[in-house]
C-alpha cells in the first residue's frame, strides 16, 4: 500500500506530466542496459514496425531504439530508459480508449500516454505446475540460468534438472555440460521430446540424460546448499535424483494472449529466446510466424487492413506453423529420422542405410578435400547450412526440408560445420592409403586445444570408439561453434561424430589449456557480518547464491527486480539483490529463513507472495464459487509479482485445455507497484526533471 506522503508526491507529479497521443504504442520489455540494440531487436520485429508504418499508423516505442531507423519523428516516436507504471481503459472515450502512466527512469518524470492499441513484447509464458516444495532454495527462473551461464559464465550449480524439452531448453543443457556440471537432466512430462533429434543426441553424447514421462512430484531440501531430493514419477514408479539446481521454463507454445484481450486492443507477444543467448534456431522461425501473425490481427483492429484479408492469411500462417511442429508429432510421419537404432557401438544395418540414402550426406569421403555431411535427417524449420554456404553447395527449396548436398560443389570450408545451431554437420576426408580419417567435428566448449592433444573419438551416443589426435582448430567470427579437425582411424568413417578430451588430461598436458578464471576482480564483502570473498561487479542475488544462501528470493522470476522479493540492505540501504552489483568492502545484510518462513515454504504455498496454500484455491473451485470471486476472497493474483507465476500456474493445472500466456499488466493495473525511488531522489543534487518528450533547457 502507498503511504499518503507518496500519494500526494505522485498527486503533483501526476499533475505536471506530459500528455501524448498514439495510435499504437509498442512496449518492449526485458530489455538489459548495456546490451546492443540487435541483441534485443530481432529481424522479425523490425519488420513489423515497417510493416505497420508502411500502413500509416503513427508508433509510439517505449524501449530501445530498433537497429535501423523506421519513418520519421512525428510519425514514429521513441521513449527511451521508461517503463510503463500503470494501465486504465478509457471506456468514455471515443478514440483513444487506453492510458498508460510512464515513468522515465532517470529524470523521474510521468506522462501520460493515450493509444488505440498496445503492444507489449516481453518473456512471459505459462509456467509449469508447482510441485511440493517448488519454494525450496535452488529454484532458477531458465531467463536467469542464461544469464548465469552467458553473461556472468559461471554456473549455479553441479547438479542440475530442466523442467522441459524444448531447443531453449537443450541448448542450455548443453551448455551446462560443457561448462562442467556433474550431473544434467531434463525432465519432460510428455510422452515425446519438443526438441530437434540432433539437439537431443548431442546432449545425450554429452553425459545428459534424458527422461521422458516423468512429472516432478516434491522436492525436498537438506540444509542450506539448495535442492537434494527431486522425486518424479511416471507409469513404472518413482525416480529420485539427487540434484542442487532445478531450472523451470515456460512450457507453452502460444506466444499471443487470449483473443478476449485482442478485442480491447491488447496484444501481448512472447519472446522466445532471451537476448543474451549467442544463437538461435527455430525460435527465429516461430518468432517471424508470430510477428506475421501479429501484424494482421493489428492491422485489422486500427482498421489498416481488409477483414477478409487478414482472415485468409492468419489462417495460412496457422497451416505454415502446424507444417513447421510437424517434427514433434510421429517418427511415422514424413521423412524424418527420430531414432537411432544401434548394434553395440555402431549403427545397425537400417538406420545406417536410411543414414547413407540421405540427400544431405556424401555418397563417400574418399576426396582429395573434406566433404560437407549434414546429419540432422529430419524435417525442422532451419536453413543456416544453406545460407552460411558460400559456394551455394547446399540446397533447401522450402523452409521445412531436409538439405540437399552437391558434392561437387563442396570446397570443405567448414562455414557449415560452424553455423548449425544444433551441431549436427560435420566433414570427414577419408586417407584410405593411410588407414586414417580426418573428422571435423563442431565444438563449442570453454576448453582450448592445440595440435596434438589426445583425444577419444566418440559415436553418435557418447561412446568412446577410439584414440585420435587433434590437428588444429578454427573459429568462425559470429559463428556458435569453432570446428576442431580431428585425426583418427578410418574404421568408424560413419559413426565417429564427437571427441572427448580423457580425464587424465590435465595440467601436465601442455596441448591442453583449460580455461583460467579471472581472480583480479575479486574482492572481500561483508555478509551479515562474516567477511567472504566474491567476484565484484556482480549482482549480489548471485553473489549469495555462490556464497551458500540460495534463497528463493533470489531465483529471479522477474527480469527487471518488479516482484521486489528480493530486497536486501547494502550499506544501510534497501536495495534489490537482483539490481545491485557487488563493490569492494560493501556491508550486505539480508534476512534468514525464519521458523515461520521455512514452515511457510513447507506448505507448498501456491502464491509465495501472500502465502496462500492451493488446497484453499481448489477447496473454493470444487464448491462452485467463481473464478473471480475465488481471487477477491484469497487475494491471489494481488502480490508483489502481481500473479505472474501463481495465477498462471493455477489455471494450467486445473484446465485441460491448452492455455494462452496471461499478461498481468492485462489483467489489472498497475502493472507494477509505485515505489518511493520512483518520485524521490536520494541525491540532493541531482537536475531538475524535465519533459521527456522535449529537449532540455539550455
Amino acid at each position: 500500500m502507498e503511504s499518503s506522503d507518496l500519494k500526494d508526491a505522485k498527486a503533483v507529479r501526476e499533475s505536471q506530466a506530459a500528455s501524448v497521443r498514439t495510435r499504437l504504442c509498442i512496449v518492449v520489455l526485458d530489455a538489459p542496459a548495456g546490451h546492443e540494440r540487435r541483441q534485443v531487436w530481432t529481424s522479425s520485429a523490425e519488420e513489423f514496425l515497417r510493416r505497420i508504418y508502411k500502413l500509416g499508423i503513427d508508433l509510439m516505442i517505449i524501449g530501445p531504439r530498433p537497429t535501423h531507423k523506421i519513418g520519421g519523428r512525428r510519425t514514429v516516436r521513441f521513449m527511451d530508459r521508461h517503463e510503463v507504471i500503470g494501465m486504465k481503459e478509457l471506456e468514455a472515450s471515443r478514440s483513444h480508449n487506453l492510458e498508460f502512466r510512464v515513468l522515465g527512469t532517470k529524470t523521474r518524470s510521468w506522462t501520460r500516454l493515450r493509444a488505440e492499441a498496445c503492444v507489449t513484447w516481453g518473456p512471459h509464458g505459462v509456467w509449469p505446475s508447482f510441485h511440493d516444495g517448488w519454494t525450496q532454495p535452488g529454484t532458477l527462473a531458465l531467463d536467469a540460468f542464461l544469464r548465469w551461464i552467458h553473461g556472468y559464465k559461471s554456473l549455479p550449480g553441479r547438479g542440475i534438472a530442466f523442467l522441459g524439452s524444448t531447443n531453449q531448453v537443450l541448448r542450455a543443457a548443453i551448455r551446462a555440460l560443457q561448462a562442467g556440471a556433474a550431473n544434467c537432466y531434463v525432465i519432460e512430462p510428455g510422452d515425446r521430446p519438443l526438441c530437434w533429434r540432433a539437439h537431443r543426441d548431442r546432449f545425450i553424447s554429452l553425459g545428459g540424460r534424458l527422461l521422458m514421462d516423468h512429472s516432478v512430484v516434491r522436492a525436498e531440501g537438506e540444509g542450506v546448499p539448495g535442492l537434494r531430493k527431486l522425486y518424479l514419477r511416471n507409469p513404472r514408479g518413482t525416480l529420485i535424483l539427487d540434484v542442487d539446481t532445478l531450472i523451470v521454463a515456460p512450457i507453452n507454445e502460444d506466444a499471443l494472449n487470449r483473443p478476449s484481450q485482442w478485442r480491447k486492443g491488447l496484444f501481448f507477444v512472447k519472446r522466445r529466446a532471451h537476448s543474451v543467448e549467442p544463437f538461435r534456431d527455430e525460435e527465429r522461425w516461430l518468432e517471424s510466424h508470430d510477428w506475421n501473425e501479429l501484424y494482421w490481427r493489428v492491422g485489422r483492429f486500427l482498421g489498416a487492413i481488409d477483414q477478409k484479408n487478414a482472415e485468409g492469411a492468419i489462417k495460412t500462417l496457422r497451416l505454415e506453423r502446424k507444417a513447421a511442429l510437424a517434427y514433434r508429432e510421429s517418427a511415422a510421419q514424413g521423412r524424418s529420422l527420430r531414432e537411432l537404432r544401434y548394434s553395440g557401438k555402431i549403427l545397425d544395418r537400417e538406420t545406417l542405410a536410411v543414414v547413407q540414402a540421405s540427400v544431405s550426406v556424401p555418397k563417400s569421403f574418399s576426396r582429395p578435400k573434406p566433404v560437407a555431411s549434414l546429419e540432422c535427417l529430419e524435417d525442422v524449420p532451419c536453413r543456416a547450412c544453406a545460407d552460411a554456404c558460400p559456394e551455394s553447395a547446399i540446397e533447401i527449396a522450402r523452409l521445412i526440408e531436409q538439405p540437399r548436398l552437391f558434392e561437387d560443389k563442396c570446397t570443405g570450408c567448414g562455414a557449415c560445420v560452424a553455423v548449425c545451431p544444433a551441431g549436427a554437420a560435420v566433414m570427414v576426408r577419408e586417407i584410405s592409403a593411410q588407414g586414417k580419417a580426418r573428422y571435423y567435428l563442431p565444438d563449442s566448449g570453454i576448453g582450448t586445444y592445440r595440435s596434438g592433444l589426445g583425444v577419444q573419438l566418440l559415436n553418435r551416443r557418447g561412446e568412446a570408439l577410439g584414440a585420435g589426435r587433434v590437428l588444429s582448430a578454427q573459429t568462425y567470427e559470429d559463428l556458435p561453434h569453432r570446428v576442431v579437425q580431428v585425426e583418427a582411424s578410418d574404421v568408424h568413417v560413419w559413426e565417429g561424430r564427437g571427441f572427448r578430451v580423457p580425464p587424465s588430461t590435465g595440467a601436465e598436458d601442455p596441448h591442453y589449456l583449460a580455461p583460467v578464471e579471472e581472480i583480479a576482480s575479486r574482492g572481500w564483502v561483508l555478509l551479515n557480518g562474516v567477511r567472504r570473498m566474491c567476484r565484484l561487479g556482480e549482482p549480489a542475488s548471485i553473489v549469495l547464491w555462490k556464497a551458500g544462501y540460495r534463497r528463493f528470493e533470489d531465483a529471479l522470476f522477474c527480469s527487471d527486480g518488479s516482484c521486489r522479493l528480493c530486497e536486501i540492505e547494502v550499506d544501510g540501504r534497501r536495495v534489490l539483490a537482483c539490481q545491485t552489483l557487488t563493490k569492494e568492502g560493501q556491508d550486505i545484510r539480508f534476512a534468514r529463513a525464519t521458523a515461520a518462513a521455512q514452515s511457510a515454504r513447507e506448505s507448498n504455498p501456491l502464491c509465495y507472495c501472500r502465502q496462500i496454500e492451493a488446497r484453499e484455491i481448489m477447496e473454493m473451485t470444487l464448491e462452485g464459487i467463481p473464478q473471480k470471486m475465488v481471487y477477491e476472497r484469497t487475494g491471489l493474483g494481488s502480490g508483489a509479482c502481481h500473479g505472474r507465476w501463481c495465477e498462471e500456474s493455477f489455471e494450467f493445472a486445473s484446465r485441460e485445455e491448452k492455455l494462452r500466456p496471461v499478461f498481468p499488466g492485462f489483467e489489472r493495473s498497475p502493472w507494477r507497484d509505485v515505489w518511493a525511488e520512483d518520485i524521490f531522489s536520494e541525491d540532493p543534487e541531482a537536475p531538475a526533471r524535465q519533459d521527456p518528450l522535449k529537449p532540455p533547457r539550455p
